[in-house]
C-alpha cells in the first residue's frame, strides 16, 4: 500500500475509533459519519487493489524475453527440502571456505547428535509459550508518535434548585491528560550460523520468530498486569493494583478463594452502575489458579457460578461466563495467595493499550555479521498500557 493510502487509512481508521470511543448511544449523524467512514475504507481497498494489479501487470511486462543468467548455483526450493529463506541460506555460502571454526549449535541439548534430525522427521515438538488474556480484555490501538489524552477529572456539579430571579450556580469542570508517552521497547535476537540453517531441515528461523513474538507478548502482558517501572517512574500502570488512585478494593474474607457472594458484591455493588452498560463490554480478567477456584464455586442452590455456553464441550473446548460476563486468563496475573490483588473486572475502556505504529516487528539480518557467518533474527516491540477510567475497574485482593 502507498505511504499516502495508509496515512488516508489510518487516520480514517482513528476517526472510527474516536467514535465508537464515546460513552452512551451514537447519534443519527455520528452513525451517518461512521457509514460514510467505511464506505471510503472500501473505495480505498478498490483503489489499492487496482494499483497492485496494475504494478503486477507492468512488471511482467517488463520481463525480457528470454531468460536472465544468473551467476552462481541456483536456488533449490522444493516442499520437501525447505522454504524460500532455507534455499537462500543454502546458496549463501563462502566459496567453500571451511567455516566449521564458526559454527554455534548451543540449540542442542546434547553436543553428541545434529543440529535437528534432518530427514527423521520435518517436524518440530513445540514448548509452548504462556497464556497471554490481558489485551483480549482491554482497549488496544496503536499510534504512529508520542500521544496524551485529554480526560475529566471531575464533573459540574450541582447540589440545589435556583430560585426565580437568583444568579445561576457558578460551576465547571476539571481536566487533566493520561500520558501515552511512556512507552518503552522489549527486543530479542538470536544470531544462527548458516551451518545451523543448511542443516536444519524444519522451519527454524519461523519457530524462533515465533518464540522471540510469544515472549515478548509474555513480557508486555507481564506488565501491563502487574506495572513497569523504569528509574523510580512509572512507565506501564499495574491492571492488578487496588491502591491505584480511584480503583475499588474488594477484600475477600479467604486467602485462597472468593465465594459467590463476594463476586457478586464486585459485579453489582462495587462497579458503579453507569458503567455496566456505556464503557465497553465488560469482563473478569484472573489468572489460572483463581480460575480454578472460581470453577468449583456453587451457588446457594448449588449451581455452579461459572455457567458454560449451549455449544461448549469437552472436545470445542470449555467456554462460559461468571454472572453473565467472559473470564480472560493471564498467565502474568498474581496467583490467588495471601494478600494478592488476584482478580479484576472492568469495561474495556477503562484500561488501554497503545502500541507504537507498526506494532511487533521482526526482521531478518544476513549481513551485519556476514563475515562471521551469522545471521541475525531480530524482533522488537514498543507499547505502554494506562489506567483511564480507575473508577471503572474493581480489584479483588485475597485476604
Amino acid at each position: 500500500m502507498s505511504d499516502q493510502l495508509r496515512e488516508t487509512r489510518q487516520k480514517l481508521e482513528r476517526e472510527l475509533g474516536a467514535i465508537m470511543d464515546k460513552e452512551g448511544a451514537l447519534t443519527a449523524a455520528e452513525c451517518d459519519t461512521y457509514e460514510r467512514i467505511e464506505k471510503e475504507l472500501d473505495e480505498l481497498d478498490i483503489r489499492q487493489r487496482d494499483a497492485d494489479l496494475r504494478e503486477r501487470f507492468n512488471a511482467r511486462q517488463a520481463e525480457p524475453a528470454t531468460p536472465k543468467l544468473t551467476p552462481g548455483p541456483a536456488i533449490e526450493n522444493t516442499a520437501s527440502k525447505g522454504d524460500e529463506w532455507g534455499g537462500y541460506m543454502r546458496w549463501f555460502r563462502s566459496g567453500g571456505q571451511d567455516r566449521s571454526g564458526l559454527e554455534n549449535r548451543d540449540l542442542l541439548t546434547s553436543s553428541d547428535s545434529a543440529v535437528i534430525p534432518t530427514d527423521l522427521q520435518a517436524e518440530m515438538v513445540r514448548l509452548f509459550g504462556a497464556v497471554q488474556g490481558v489485551r483480549q480484555a482491554v482497549r488496544v490501538g496503536s499510534y504512529p508518535t508520542d500521544m496524551k489524552v485529554p480526560t475529566v477529572a471531575t464533573r459540574v456539579a450541582l447540589t440545589a434548585v435556583t430560585a426565580e430571579g437568583q444568579a445561576f450556580t457558578e460551576t465547571e469542570p476539571t481536566f487533566g491528560e493520561i500520558d501515552f508517552t511512556t512507552d518503552q521497547t522489549i527486543a530479542a535476537t538470536t544470531e544462527l550460523s548458516f551451518q545451523i540453517m543448511q542443516d536444519a531441515r524444519p522451519e527454524l528461523v519461523s519457530e524462533i520468530n515465533q518464540q522471540h513474538a510469544e515472549e515478548i507478548g509474555r513480557l508486555w502482558s507481564s506488565f501491563y498486569c502487574n506495572g513497569l517501572t523504569v528509574s523510580s517512574a512509572v512507565q506501564t500502570d499495574a491492571l492488578f493494583d487496588s491502591s491505584a488512585t480511584g480503583v475499588t478494593q474488594r477484600t475477600f474474607a479467604s486467602a485462597t478463594a472468593p465465594t459467590a457472594s463476594e463476586l457478586i458484591r464486585m459485579r453489582y455493588d462495587d462497579l458503579p452502575a453507569q458503567y455496566w452498560n456505556g464503557y465497553g463490554d465488560l469482563s473478569w480478567v484472573m489468572g489460572q489458579s483463581m480460575f480454578a477456584e472460581i470453577m468449583a464455586l456453587l451457588d446457594d442452590n448449588l449451581r455452579p457460578i461459572f455457567q458454560p455456553q449451549a455449544g461448549s464441550t469437552l472436545a470445542t473446548g470449555l467456554q462460559g461466563t461468571l454472572l453473565g460476563l467472559p473470564c480472560y486468563i493471564d498467565a502474568a496475573a498474581p496467583d490467588n495467595t495471601t494478600g494478592l490483588d488476584a482478580i479484576v473486572l472492568l469495561p474495556r475502556n477503562a484500561y488501554r493499550i497503545v502500541d507504537r505504529e507498526p506494532g511487533m516487528v521482526s526482521q531478518i539480518n544476513p549481513y551485519a555479521k556476514q563475515a562471521e557467518g551469522l545471521t541475525q533474527i531480530n524482533t522488537y516491540m514498543r507499547s505502554v498500557g494506562r489506567i483511564v477510567r480507575p473508577e471503572a475497574i474493581v480489584v479483588g485482593t485475597m485476604a
